[in-house]
């Protein structure tokens, strides 16, 4: 698992420096159900790979409807890069998330 190996080294590196670290995993822009077996394996192993190494991270899979995925593409065949309103949106719920998470106290 070479995601394994390279996240923990950026762990790491964040550690010794006192950086905070969290994840963002960003769904496809497709149903779950239209996920070739490859795609759902990577989204499986990233959440457990930032399980395994304890980082906080938050899934957008949660966050965006399915339905709601392909009118966020920037390109109508091309389920990975988002819009302009699809990085609002996404920009919004991570800002939100920071704010909960990291900067309630401070």
């Amino acid at each position: 698992m070479y995601i394994l190996y390279y996240l923990k080294i950026i762990k790491n590196i964040c550690q010794n420096k006192k950086i905070p670290l969290s994840g963002v995993i960003f769904p496809y822009l497709k149903r779950l159900s239209e996920y070739r077996d490859g795609e759902m394996d990577r989204y499986k192993e990233i959440i457990e790979v930032l399980d395994i190494l304890n980082i906080d991270y938050i899934d957008l899979h949660k966050y965006l409807p399915e339905e709601d995925r392909y009118v966020l593409r920037k390109d109508r065949d091309d389920y990975s890069h988002p819009s302009i309103e699809g990085h609002e949106i996404a920009a919004g719920l991570i800002y939100k998330y920071l704010l909960e998470n990291y900067f309630k106290n401070r």
